[in-house]
C-alpha cells in the first residue's frame, strides 16, 4: 500500500525595515538674565553634538499572517473559552500563561484574538497590555507597528506606551525614539516625559541633549523638569540651573523648582535655604521656605534620641 503523505506549507512572515531617523539638534539660546520669580543662575549649554543612541527603528511593518498552527490554534480556543468564562481564576490563567504563549509561538494570531474582544472593560485592557509587552519582549519593531495602528485613541496611546516601556529595560534611547514618533510636537506627553527620565538614569548627557534639542514649548519643559529631577538626586545646583535657565516661567518651572528644591534640601539644607532666600517676596519664595522648613523639622524628628 501507497500512502501519500502531505506537506504543509509554510507562508514566511516579511518584515520590511525601514529606519526613521532621530530627532534633529535644534540650537538652544540662552535666556536673558533670570528666568521666573527665581534669582540668577549660570546658563546650561547643551553639548555640542547631540548623541545619536540606540539603533534606527523601522517606521513601519509589512507582513503576512502566518499560517495556523495546531499549537496557536488550540490555544487560541482555549482563550476564547477561558475569556468567556465568568470563572475568575479561568480568564486569569489565560491571561496571564495562556496569552503570553499564544505571542510568542504567533504574536499577529495573538493580536488578532484580542481586537476581537467586543467587551470594554478591564479584560481587553489588560489582553491588549499583555500582548503589547510580550510581543515587544521578542520583535518591538512589529510590535510597535501593531500598536500605531490600533483604532481607539485611548487604546493605541497605552500599546504604543507599553511597548516602549518593555524596550526601555534594555535601551531607554532606542524606546524614547521610538515613542516619540507618535507624541504630537510641542505637547505634554506623559509617556514620553517618563521614558527621557528613564534614560537619564542611564545617560544623563544623552538625554539632556537630545531634551535640549527640542523647541521651546509645554513639551520641552515638561521633558526638562524630568531631566532635572534625576540630577539633582547627585547635583542639585546644577539642576536648580537647569530649570532656572532652560524652561519657560510659568507653573511647569515652578513645579520643577520645587523639585530640585526638595532634593537639595534633603542633600544639603543650608544650601538649600540660602539659594531659595534669594527668591522675590511672593507666593514662590513663601512655598519654598515651607518646603525646606518642613525638611528641617522631619530631620529634627529623625535625629531625635
Amino acid at each position: 500500500m501507497v500512502f501519500i503523505i502531505s506537506i504543509a506549507i509554510g507562508v514566511t512572515v516579511m518584515l520590511w525595515r525601514k529606519p526613521a531617523s532621530a530627532p534633529a539638534p535644534v540650537a538652544v539660546s540662552k535666556p536673558a538674565a533670570s528666568v521666573g520669580p527665581f534669582p540668577a543662575a549660570s546658563p546650561v549649554h547643551p553639548p555640542e553634538e547631540q548623541a545619536q543612541p540606540g539603533r534606527r527603528i523601522q517606521a513601519a511593518v509589512r507582513s503576512m499572517p502566518p499560517v495556523p498552527n495546531e499549537e496557536s490554534a488550540r490555544l487560541a480556543i482555549e482563550i476564547q473559552q477561558a475569556f468567556a468564562s465568568t470563572n475568575l481564576e479561568t480568564r486569569e490563567f489565560a491571561l496571564t500563561n495562556l496569552l503570553p504563549a499564544l505571542v510568542q509561538i504567533d504574536a499577529p494570531a495573538a493580536a488578532s484574538l484580542i481586537e476581537r474582544i467586543t467587551a470594554a472593560g478591564d479584560l481587553r485592557e489588560a489582553a491588549l497590555r499583555q500582548v503589547a509587552q510580550n510581543w515587544s519582549a521578542q520583535n518591538p519593531s512589529a510590535a510597535l507597528a501593531w500598536a500605531a495602528a490600533l483604532i481607539d485613541t485611548t487604546e493605541r496611546e497605552a500599546a504604543l506606551t507599553d511597548v516602549c516601556l518593555q524596550v526601555a529595560r534594555e535601551n531607554p534611547a532606542e524606546a524614547i525614539l521610538m515613542r516619540a514618533q507618535y507624541a504630537p510636537d510641542n505637547s505634554p506627553n506623559p509617556a514620553l516625559e517618563n521614558l527621557a527620565q528613564q534614560w537619564a538614569e542611564k545617560d544623563f548627557s544623552a538625554a539632556l541633549a537630545w531634551t535640549l534639542a527640542h523647541p521651546p514649548g509645554e513639551q520641552r519643559d515638561q521633558l526638562i523638569a524630568r531631566v532635572a529631577f534625576i540630577q539633582a538626586q547627585t547635583a542639585p545646583l546644577e539642576a536648580a540651573n537647569l530649570v532656572v535657565d532652560q524652561m519657560s516661567p510659568g507653573p511647569a518651572q515652578t513645579e520643577a523648582v520645587m523639585s530640585v528644591l526638595h532634593q537639595w534640601g534633603l542633600q544639603d539644607l543650608p544650601a538649600a535655604t540660602a539659594w531659595a532666600e534669594h527668591f522675590p517676596e511672593g507666593p514662590v519664595r513663601d512655598r519654598a521656605i515651607l518646603e525646606l522648613t518642613g525638611i528641617r523639622n522631619a530631620l529634627r524628628q529623625a535625629n531625635q534620641p
